[in-house]
């Protein structure tokens, strides 16, 4: 055992303290008063009990700060690591518990018994535990005295046990005596015992009934598991059956979806779909402002209904004007469409089709190619075969159509880089917008020529009006004029009917700009829309719903499909191609109810099996009653069982005294000659030599120098004597205790050694040290070393 620490919560002057040992031989240095007594009479007060008594030489270690009395000791075992906690003096609480498993030791002094046996707490301080009184008591004596102390430490133990050997004597005595009916306990339990072997040889011929029924019982028990665990197999099958019925309608299900959507219809992407959706809003809003405009128009026509005609003058220069915004704005709406047409080409706005590249076009090149390197093929087989004129000419008449094939791939190719960057379906489509544009484009010369010719109308009615002369028309441009006449309307659009003709015209004007604005909105959505095989708005919308409800049918067929299972879709399959898909739920319906039928003939089975069981048992029981011979065996055991514990018990307490007499007598004198025999080598370290061997002759100890001259122990000098007593008692500690070797407490115990001598002793006590824990207390804080304890 070692000592790896101890913490002192209150002793004597020391108050929440940790001391940790980590040397086999442990140095705890101090001066006088430093607390070295202290700490040993912690360490054997927390192992063996504090003091309770309240003799005056009796020193308490009542903790001087008041903190509560006691601490713990934390030992290294061969069985493991403990905290021994013991706090309060007079009725102390005592706590042992494992560090290893956490545990706590139900009975902590029998516990702590067990580990000090057999010794008690006056055997552990006469042979692990001396101190520099000791040494002053031994100093003192002279002559037999000297010789008796020195044998009382060679043999501790005898009269001890020989004592307690005694009591239980006595208590085996009094516990087993005759009573006052002359008879003895254990007499009455043999006659019992043998009443009960009586009754049983009565009832021995039950049983061979007893063990049929009770193997029977067995056989049926087995059968019966049997049917369980076939039940219990039965049973998850119609489950698995049950299950799979349930998700045959799941699967058709998914198949439905998986046909329904094998195509996505294909939609434009998320940036044309965003263009196309604000285009849509742009044509709403468009379509507000026309209605609202048209409107407007209706109301300043039903106001010029009311109104007198205007001089002639006037209406010729507004509706002229009227007219020459009509022909600019349409001639501005043609050039802006040709432009907005031509941007999306890569060599600007190509020519339309003619029907031959029409034609052309829309021709499937794969099956020309085709016939063209078959005939070439067989024209090159023929030359192998036929004579070379028709070889010839058959070879000629295949390139030849190589050679056309060839031309029209060119052409095609030509016109699809005039159409660059659209493909072939596209350029088809674009077609009829295309001629429309070149269409409209042919018209410029002759809006241009009406503008022209309503320009020259405007200038000569202003001058038939007087409102401008010559020179003036003269020296402004034809802009100049028309913003004239705008500036001029302007002034008087709200008066009269001139006012009402005014807002006409910029109604008119609005309605034109508006109607240009739909109409260039339709080309750019048709553009966006054309490519996709979309005709308008509404069909976009319609692709949209149908796009939906095809992912909506993939996501739902996903969880089915996940739900399933691939096992279970793999089955399906498997049943679908072999039964096909109009019989699989019959065939499904049908093995269910072969399990369940199976299953209600097997649980019939396990009833029949079950009752038969109950009613062996019944039998069983009416042959298990009291006094039956199961129930007389059982009392017959538990009755054997207490009789032999109480012989057992009888006999320990009887014969204590001489097996402790055979243990110790005679054998005291073997354990004192292993003593002595140790001690002669310790004494011939100690000093050196000079003294070789001990030995115990008819009760006198005998010292051998090295000479071989023989010394009785009260002749040896005062020094030699200090080593002798010192020798024995490390012999002693070395000797018993051996499985589980206790700590060595020294105080000061090499006091009266001269420095050489002291020397030596403390060699000995570090070579003791590697075999149990040496703790030695010292005032001479020189022997300290880097890992010793210095107490202030």
């Amino acid at each position: 055992m070692k000592i790896e620490e101890i913490h002192i919560v209150g002793f004597g002057k020391w108050t929440d303290v940790t001391f940790r040992f980590s040397n086999d031989f442990q140095i705890i240095a101090g001066p006088n008063e430093a607390g070295k007594t202290s700490l040993k009479a912690f360490i054997i007060g927390v192992f063996f009990g504090f003091p309770r008594g309240r003799r005056a030489d009796q020193q308490l270690y009542e903790p001087r700060s008041g903190a509560r009395y006691g601490g713990r000791v934390t030992i290294a075992t061969q069985k493991g690591r403990f905290t021994i906690e013991r706090l309060d003096r007079t009725q102390s609480m005592l706590t042992v518990r494992s560090l290893d498993s956490g545990l706590t030791m139900p009975d902590p002094e029998k516990w702590l018994q067990r580990l000090f046996a057999p010794l008690t707490e006056k055997d552990y301080r006469h042979i692990f535990s001396f101190d520099e009184a000791e040494l002053d008591q031994v100093t003192n004596l002279t002559g037999d005295d000297f010789e008796q102390a020195l044998l009382t430490y060679a043999k501790p133990q005898t009269q001890q046990f020989l004592s307690w050997a005694d009591q239980h004597h006595q208590l085996g005595q009094q516990q087993f005596a005759q009573g006052k009916n002359g008879k003895r306990p254990l007499n009455m339990a043999n006659k019992a015992y043998r009443a009960l072997q009586e009754k049983q040889a009565l009832a021995s011929q039950q049983e061979g009934q007893y063990q049929n029924l009770l193997a029977k019982r067995l056989e049926l028990e087995a059968t019966l598991a049997q049917l369980t665990d076939e039940e219990t197999k039965l049973q998850e099958a119609l489950h698995d059956k049950q299950s799979e019925l349930a998700d045959w309608s799941l699967y058709q299900d998914v198949s439905t979806k998986k046909n329904a959507s094998k195509e996505l219809v294909e939609l434009p992407d998320e940036n044309r779909r965003q263009a196309i959706q604000e285009l849509e809003q742009e044509k709403r809003w468009l379509e507000k402002k026309a209605q609202e405009q048209q409107e407007a128009l209706t109301s300043i026509q039903q106001e010029l209904s009311d109104q007198n005609q205007v001089p002639p003058s006037e209406s010729v220069i507004r509706d002229t004007m009227a007219s020459l915004a009509a022909y600019q704005s349409e001639e501005e709406r043609i050039v802006q469409a040709i432009a907005h047409a031509g941007h999306g080409f890569t060599r600007g706005l190509p020519q339309p089709l003619n029907q031959t590249e029409e034609k052309l076009l829309q021709k499937s090149a794969r099956l020309p190619w085709t016939v063209a390197f078959l005939l070439l093929g067989a024209s090159l087989l023929a030359a192998l075969l036929l004579p070379g004129l028709e070889a010839g000419l058959l070879l000629v008449v295949s390139l030849a159509l190589l050679g056309f094939f060839w031309q029209q791939k060119s052409k095609k190719r030509a016109l699809l880089d005039r159409f660059a960057p659209l493909n072939q379906a596209a350029i088809l489509a674009y077609q009829d917008r295309l001629r429309t544009i070149y269409r409209e484009q042919s018209q410029l010369p002759l809006i241009d020529k009406q503008r022209q010719q309503a320009l020259q109308a405007l200038k000569k009615a202003l001058l038939q009006s007087g409102r401008l002369d010559e020179a003036t028309l003269a020296a402004w441009s034809d802009d100049q004029v028309q913003d004239w006449v705008k500036e001029e309307l302007l002034d008087c659009r709200h008066t009269g009917k001139t006012g009402l003709n005014h807002r006409l015209q910029e109604a008119l004007r609005q309605q034109a700009a508006i109607a240009k604005q739909k109409e260039q909105l339709a080309e750019r959505l048709q553009e966006q829309l054309a490519p996709y095989g979309l005709a308008n708005i509404d069909d976009f919308y319609e692709r949209i719903n149908q796009q939906q409800k095809q992912e909506q049918l993939l996501v739902a067929q996903r969880m089915a499909t996940k739900q399933l299972g691939q096992g279970r879709l793999a089955t399906f399959s498997k049943l679908v191609d072999t039964l096909g898909q109009e019989n699989v739920a019959n065939h499904l319906q049908a093995q269910l109810g072969e399990y369940q039928n199976k299953l209600a003939s097997l649980r019939q089975s396990k009833n029949q099996q079950q009752q038969l069981i109950a009613d062996v048992s019944a039998q069983l029981t009416q042959l298990v009653e009291k006094g039956s011979l199961t129930s007389i065996s059982q009392e017959l055991a538990n009755f054997e069982s207490d009789l032999k514990e109480d012989y057992v018990h009888y006999l320990a307490q009887v014969l204590a005294v001489d097996v402790v007499k055979r243990a110790f007598v005679g054998k005291e004198d073997s354990l004192a000659y292993q003593v002595f025999e140790q001690a002669g080598a310790y004494l011939a370290q100690l000093t050196e030599g000079a003294y070789q061997r001990i030995l115990l002759n008819d009760g006198s100890i005998n010292v051998f120098d090295s000479a071989g001259q023989l010394f009785r122990a009260i002749e040896l000098s005062s020094g030699t004597r200090d080593l002798l007593f010192l020798a024995i008692r490390l012999a002693l500690s070395t000797s018993v205790h051996r499985e589980e070797p206790l700590p060595l407490l020294i105080d000061d115990a090499l006091v009266h050694l001269d420095h050489q001598r002291r020397q030596a002793a403390l060699v000995l006590l570090q070579e003791l040290a590697t075999e149990q824990q040496v703790l030695f207390w010292t005032f001479d804080e020189g022997l300290l070393g880097p890992s010793g304890i210095r107490l202030t």
